[in-house]
């Protein structure tokens, strides 16, 4: 039997760069309706409207670069993005309810492709968020948007993750998709 299992943790480092705390895996059980209409469309090569992270509808074609969530540093459009939000998440859900966008700095994604064990593949995808405030930031949300045609995107998975990150501090977050047989 196929197992897909999600999953959100992080590592909490002080401005020294030493690990300070490791969170535990969270289930980050929450693709959104954009996810499977993209799987849709990259899988049956066709085209159907999805919503943007604006709210409104795009019609998507099949691209070579969706499902690309490899945003460079400092750019927060898209990839894993964090926010204050609090609100459920629904299958509707578009964007963030409240993203953090200042006193912070993101570096670039990193990737990575392990094996777990004999019958389970995992996809890593972490990202460093650094605090540059004086005051500690609270983190209710996470995100991980893709970009469509370089200027469009989509919310394919919201989770509220609560964690915070005190001042000149830096958190990473590891967004994990796990397949097992």
């Amino acid at each position: 039997m196929n197992k897909l299992k999600v999953s959100i943790s992080a590592r909490l480092y002080d401005h020294h760069g030493h690990l300070v705390r490791k969170y535990r895996p969270k289930a980050a059980h929450s693709f959104l309706a954009q996810f499977i209409e993209y799987l849709y469309i990259q899988m049956s090569q066709t085209q159907t409207d999805v919503t943007k992270t604006d709210g409104s509808d795009y019609n998507v074609i099949p691209a070579i670069l969706n499902l690309s969530v490899n945003a460079p540093a400092s750019d927060l459009n898209y990839g894993l993005l964090i926010g204050s939000g609090t609100d459920p998440v629904t299958i509707d859900d578009y964007v963030l309810q409240s993203q953090i966008t200042s006193d912070l700095t993101v570096l670039a994604h990193t990737f990575s492709l392990s094996y777990p064990s004999s019958n389970t593949r995992r996809l890593s995808i972490s990202r460093t968020f650094t605090n540059t405030s004086l005051s500690p930031m609270s983190i209710e949300e996470v995100v991980l948007y893709t970009i469509y045609a370089g200027l469009m995107y989509f919310c394919l998975d919201r989770t509220l993750y609560s964690v915070s990150i005190p001042a000149s501090s830096s958190l990473t977050l590891t967004y994990r998709i796990d397949v097992s047989i």
